[in-house]
């Protein structure tokens, strides 16, 4: 319900038509081509750092993937060691997976900024 002395605000007026005797029909068709090359770079900029992004994150997830069968890896010989009393081995370890969790905190961390870095270049478009 709106009240009968609240209007809905009107949507702006486009400017008055020029009658086409007044119309620089060059300097539109100029203008628009330019606005049209404009558009397509930044267009090609955009393709541009989507696909080196999908290429980051494809690199990534590859490596993610071997980080995950290292640290399994690594686990297991962990617990092998631990119940074989080879407390070195097994301390040795340890740091091999702390290292590799570092490492996946560091390609989440990557993802994030990708995704960042694309919003920010889609929104400059």
């Amino acid at each position: 319900n709106i009240h009968p002395n609240i209007h809905p605000p009107r949507p702006p007026q486009p400017p008055p038509r020029k009658a086409p005797e007044e119309v620089d029909v060059a300097a539109s068709v100029a203008q628009t081509r330019l606005q049209v090359r404009e558009l397509s770079e930044q267009h090609a900029h955009l393709c541009a750092v989507q696909l080196g992004l999908l290429r980051q994150r494809a690199s990534r997830e590859g490596e993610l993937a071997s980080l995950k069968q290292s640290r399994a890896a690594a686990q297991a010989a962990q617990a092998e060691a631990s119940a074989a009393e080879e407390y070195e081995r097994a301390a040795s370890l340890a740091a091999e997976l702390e290292a590799l969790e570092g490492r996946e905190a560091e390609l989440a961390e990557g993802e994030a900024e990708g995704e960042a870095s694309y919003a920010r270049a889609a929104e400059r478009q």
